[in-house]
């Protein structure tokens, strides 16, 4: 029944097709939680603390700095064999 209704309306052009299938399936759901007796668990979501995430960030920026610096040396480096070359 569900995929000749999906068919309608992708023939009408309505794309909402998501909606349509999701709006079967939420008492589906439903009702097999009821026949469990029991209740879905609320998502947690897990934090993380402020100063883990800035002590993350300020390794990266030094770890960048550092990359930086090398590739800065290596480029100095070949310039000045290239002059010496020519």
């Amino acid at each position: 029944m569900e995929l000749k209704l999906v068919k309608d309306k992708l023939m009408t052009g309505n794309f909402t097709v998501v909606d349509i299938y999701l709006e079967g399936l939420k008492p589906r759901l439903e009702k097999q939680w009821k026949t469990l007796g029991k209740t879905p668990k609320k998502r947690e979501l897990l934090l993380i603390a402020e100063k883990d995430i800035t002590s993350s960030v300020n390794k990266a920026k030094k770890k960048r700095e550092v990359g930086k610096r090398a590739r800065w040396r290596k480029k100095s480096r070949w310039r000045k064999k290239k002059k010496k070359a020519l």
